[in-house]
C-alpha cells in the first residue's frame, strides 16, 4: 500500500498500521513507552519546569539469566505502573534496563514516587540506581539532560563496584 492510494486502505489494513504505529511507540515487556515515543511525548509537552527521574535497572541480565525475561519484565511492570499517574510520562530509555520518568515540577510528588519505586522494586526482588534533574521545555534539550543523568549513575555505580 502506498500513500497515494491511502483512501483505499480496507479496514485490515488499518487495523494492522494501527497495531504497528502501537508496536513502535508502546513497549509491551515493560508496559511503558519506546523511547521514540518518550521524545514525541515530552516534546508536546507545554511549556515549563518538569522533574525527570532516570533508573538504571541494577543487575538486570543477570536477574533475567536466573528468573527469565518473561518474570522479569512482569516484575518491572508490576513495579513502575502502579507508582505512576496517567499524567506521567514514563518509558524505557537505551539498553532496555533504563527507564525515563516525566513529571510535573512538584518536589513533594517526586520523593514520594522514589520511595514508593524503591519499595516496589525491593519487594519484586530487584533495585535501581537513579538521579533526578529538572527539564525546562522548550529551552533545554531533552536528550542532552538525560545524558547527563545517565552518566552521573554510571559514575554512582562505578564507585560503588570499587567500593565492594
Amino acid at each position: 500500500m502506498d500513500l497515494v492510494n491511502a483512501t483505499e486502505c480496507s479496514d485490515h489494513d488499518v487495523a494492522r498500521l494501527t497495531a504497528h504505529v502501537r508496536t513502535l511507540s508502546h513497549d509491551d515487556a515493560f508496559g511503558m513507552l519506546t523511547r521514540p515515543a518518550l521524545i514525541f511525548q515530552a516534546d508536546r509537552l507545554p511549556s515549563g519546569s518538569f522533574f525527570m527521574l532516570y533508573c538504571d535497572l541494577d543487575q538486570l541480565h543477570d536477574l533475567n539469566g536466573h528468573l527469565g525475561y518473561e518474570e522479569v519484565n512482569r516484575r518491572v511492570r508490576h513495579s513502575f505502573a502502579p507508582a505512576l499517574r496517567q499524567s506521567d510520562l514514563v518509558g524505557r530509555w537505551f539498553s532496555g534496563d533504563e527507564i525515563l520518568i516525566i513529571l510535573p515540577d512538584d518536589s513533594r510528588l517526586l520523593w514520594g514516587l522514589v520511595q514508593r519505586l524503591q519499595r516496589e522494586a525491593e519487594s519484586q526482588g530487584f533495585s535501581f540506581s537513579f538521579a533526578l534533574g529538572t527539564w525546562r521545555h522548550p529551552d533545554q534539550n531533552l536528550v542532552s539532560v538525560v545524558s547527563r543523568l545517565a552518566r552521573h549513575v554510571l559514575r554512582q555505580k562505578e564507585v560503588s563496584m570499587k567500593q565492594r
